[in-house]
């Protein structure tokens, strides 16, 4: 993804591109570094995207992006920081896209629980298989109800495992250049992240 070429060779054909690249957490300013990966990979990616007439171009990112104070800043390279900026970029963009944020991974069988879905920023914690964050990327191509929004998940071990498709249309559409979570403002932008799906 740092190569502008490669790129181009690869999106030959595409409508759709579900992107799930992640830096070196352990290569601070290398190359492959949440700096060149996280954010520029993304920024590059999304050009392309852009300049082919892609239809929809779908991020996986985090939970808790663009909190500096996230410890895994502290040990990974401001990694949270960068993949923010990586966000920014497609809301301030006018490419087609969506933004899936899952909370901490894990490797079992997915399917087995429901899955908890909110606007950016609302939601603080919380874990899901990999396999469920598969269904949710693929669900979202060509879904009108994803486009133009960031949507959290983490898994829900009092919902139903296919209820959450109904959720999509439930969250919000982000506003342009929303500002860093800071302690100050963290929880005001949860609470109204939440008041807005009338949770």
């Amino acid at each position: 993804v740092r190569i502008l070429d490669d790129i181009r060779a690869g999106m030959k054909g595409v409508d759709y591109v579900i992107s799930t690249i992640g830096g070196d957490c352990y290569d601070t300013g290398g190359p492959s570094s949440a700096r060149h990966i996280d954010y520029q990979g993304v920024v590059n990616l999304a050009g392309i995207s852009k300049d082919l007439g892609i239809k929809q171009f779908i991020l996986t990112s985090a939970l808790n992006t663009g909190v500096p104070a996230q410890r895994l800043n502290m040990f990974c390279d401001n990694v949270q920081m960068w993949k923010w900026l990586g966000e920014d970029y497609l809301r301030d963009g006018d490419l087609p896209y969506t933004i899936i944020s899952p909370g901490g991974l894990g490797n079992d069988p997915g399917g087995k629980i429901g899955i908890a879905m909110a606007g950016s920023g609302a939601i603080e914690t919380g874990f899901i298989q990999r396999a469920d964050v598969a269904k949710v990327l693929v669900e979202s191509i060509g879904n009108a109800d994803t486009l133009g929004k960031t949507i959290e998940i983490v898994g829900d071990p009092k919902g139903k495992p296919d209820e959450w498709r109904k959720k999509f249309s439930e969250i919000p559409k982000d506003p342009p250049q929303l500002p860093p979570l800071t302690k100050s403002n963290v929880g005001e932008r949860r609470e109204e992240s939440g008041q807005m799906q009338g949770n």
